[in-house]
C-alpha cells in the first residue's frame, strides 16, 4: 500500500514504513538495552560493596530506604509549609543540620530529620535555637539512653515556653540554679525568649553536652556512623532507580 499527497506525489510505501518501524525498534531495543545495564551495573556494585562491608546492601533494601526517605522529606515539606517557616529554618538548613550530625553522632540522617520535623511543630523555638536544641536532645538521649523524639518532645515543650519549661527539665533531672530561674522568668516577662531558650540550652550543655559525639567516637559508634552512611547510600541508589521503576 503507498500513501499519496494531494498531487499525486508517493509520501510513504510499504517498503518506506516498514524501514521507519525497523528503524524505531531497534532504536527502543537499544535504549532499553542501555537502561538495562545501567541498572544493573548500579545495583550489582551496590551489592557486591554491600557484601564486602556486611551491610546487606540489596535491591530491596535500596527501595525500601528510599521510599522511607520520600516519606520523611514529603513530612518535612509538610510541616514546614503548615507553620509557614516559623522557625526561620529552611528546608536547605534542616538537611545540612541533619547530615552533619549523621557524620559524628549514631543518629542518621533520616532519624534526625524526623525529629526536625517534629521539633518545628513548636513554633516558639526559632533560628537561632533550633540547631542547638536538636543536638542537646541527641545529647539527651545518649546520656540517658531514652529515644530521640521523646527527647525532642520534652525540649520542644520545655523551650517553647521557657517560663513553664524549666519545672519540666528538673523533673527530667535538669538542674537550674535559683539566679538562673530569676534570670529566665525576666526575661520571658520582657519578651525575650530566646534570651530565655539560650540559658536553658546552656544549662543542657553543661550537663549532657558532648554525649552524642563521643558515642560517635566509640568503636560501635564507628561502625554504626558507617552503616547509616551505607544506608545514606542505599537511599541515594534507590531514589535514582524510583523514577525508572514507576515508569
Amino acid at each position: 500500500m503507498n500513501i499519496f499527497t494531494m498531487t499525486g506525489e508517493v509520501l510513504l510505501s510499504d517498503a518506506g514504513v516498514e524501514n521507519k518501524l525497523d528503524k524505531i525498534e531497534k532504536k527502543a531495543g537499544q535504549t532499553s538495552k542501555s537502561m538495562s545495564s545501567h541498572f544493573a551495573s548500579m545495583a550489582g556494585a551496590a551489592l557486591k560493596f554491600g557484601a564486602v562491608l556486611g551491610l546487606g546492601l540489596g535491591l530491596k533494601d535500596m527501595i525500601t530506604k528510599a521510599t522511607e526517605s520520600q516519606k520523611k522529606m514529603a513530612q518535612l515539606n509538610s510541616v514546614l509549609l503548615s507553620t509557614k517557616g516559623a522557625a526561620g529554618m529552611s528546608k536547605d538548613a534542616l538537611l545540612k543540620l541533619a547530615d552533619a550530625q549523621g557524620k559524628v553522632t549514631t543518629f542518621s540522617k533520616g532519624t534526625t530529620m524526623a525529629a526536625e520535623s517534629l521539633l518545628l511543630t513548636f513554633t516558639g523555638i526559632g533560628k537561632k535555637a533550633f540547631p542547638d536544641t536538636i543536638k542537646a536532645a541527641q545529647n539527651m538521649s545518649t546520656a540517658m539512653g531514652t529515644d530521640l523524639n521523646s527527647s525532642v518532645m520534652t525540649l520542644g515543650k520545655a523551650l517553647n515556653s521557657p517560663a513553664d519549661g524549666l519545672a519540666k527539665l528538673t523533673k527530667q533531672g535538669v538542674t537550674f540554679t535559683d539566679a538562673q530561674k530569676k534570670q529566665v522568668k525576666a526575661m520571658v516577662a520582657v519578651g525575650n525568649v530566646s534570651g530565655a531558650q539560650a540559658i536553658m540550652l546552656k544549662e543542657l550543655q553543661k550537663e549532657f553536652g558532648g554525649s552524642a559525639e563521643a558515642a560517635g567516637k566509640t568503636f560501635g559508634g564507628q561502625l554504626q556512623i558507617l552503616k547509616n552512611q551505607m544506608g545514606g547510600v542505599s537511599t541515594s541508589l534507590g531514589t535514582t532507580l524510583l523514577p525508572y521503576l514507576t515508569s
